[in-house]
């Protein structure tokens, strides 16, 4: 037997082929859940299902199903921002 990539899964036993992670999750190797798909960092949702980019002005430096994080006063940052230095002063 060999075990499912990270970023896969299989969720009976015997033969059969991995599957292929929702969009913006992973997974560890060897994941038989789909479950264990997890967002990645930057974007948010359920384990399990697609994830959605966090919004601009926000960013979330985990995995899973924590929530964005609004940037600080007078600061700005892109769509699926990874780490609070994506937010960077405006203009002004």
């Amino acid at each position: 037997c060999t075990a499912c990539d990270a970023g896969t899964f299989k969720e009976t036993t015997g033969t059969g082929v991995c599957s292929a992670c929702p969009t913006a999750t992973n997974s560890g190797e060897a994941s038989d859940f789909l479950t264990d798909c997890i967002c990645v960092v930057g974007y948010t949702g359920p384990d399990g299902a697609e994830c959605t980019a966090c919004d601009a002005g926000t960013f979330k430096e985990t995995t899973g199903t924590g929530v964005c994080s609004a940037c600080p006063t007078a600061t700005n940052s892109g769509e699926a921002s990874d780490f609070l230095t994506d937010c960077i002063c405006v203009v002004g």
